[in-house]
Parts: C-alpha cells; sequence; structure tokens
C-alpha cells in the first residue's frame, strides 16, 4: 500500500468534492 504525505490526501480530496472528479479517475491519474 502507497503512503501519501496528509496534504496530498487533502488536494485530491478537495478535486473529487470541488471538481465532482470520481475516485477512480484520480486514482488513474495520481495512483
Amino acid at each position: 500500500m502507497k503512503r501519501y504525505q496528509d496534504d496530498f490526501k487533502a488536494s485530491i480530496v478537495k478535486m473529487h468534492r470541488e471538481e465532482k472528479r470520481s475516485i477512480r479517475s484520480l486514482s488513474e491519474e495520481y495512483g
């Protein structure tokens, strides 16, 4: 399992909420 910094995780959550990005698309892009 990959480990990420808290600020990175927060930015992913922000993109998911504000831009309505799916978790799947974000994980494919940043995973």
